[in-house]
């Protein structure tokens, strides 16, 4: 407790990944753009972002690299593994099933501003904690 606000995405500059990075600098840059219509692309670059660290470890599969990003937010306790897996397992089906990174005719449509607000704030929540496990990873 060093009385400093830190807010969800500080931790993107540290990241070693030049993809990933670029990726959430510019979901924050559209997000906090005064426009809500920006708000949609943000969330889809986020997703995108989610997506990309979901494969991280690029020496595992897909799988097995999100298992390891688990274990280190939840420094390996299984009450928080669960809570964070099945974060994973929820942002992923829902990626999956409404229209934000996937724009077929039977995704379900994010029809209020406030909807991308929330889902957006929600992943980079979870891509921000798996940031600080990865921060020095080479």
């Amino acid at each position: 407790a060093d009385g400093f606000v830190r807010r969800a995405g500080d931790n993107a500059k540290l990241i070693p990944e030049k993809g990933l990075k670029d990726l959430i600098a510019e979901a924050i840059v559209l997000y906090h753009n005064a426009r809500p219509e920006t708000h949609h692309l943000a969330t889809e670059k986020i997703w995108d972002a989610f997506e990309r660290i979901k494969t991280f470890y690029v020496e595992l599969d897909k799988k097995r690299s999100v298992e390891k990003l688990v274990n280190g937010i939840a420094n390996e306790k299984a009450e928080f593994v669960k809570l964070f897996s099945d974060e994973f397992k929820d942002l992923t089906e829902i990626g999956n099933n409404f229209r934000i990174r996937h724009h077929e005719t039977d995704k379900i449509d994010l029809e209020d501003d406030c909807y991308c607000d929330y889902l957006f704030v929600r992943c980079l929540a979870l891509i921000d904690l798996a940031v600080e496990t990865v921060i020095g990873y080479e």
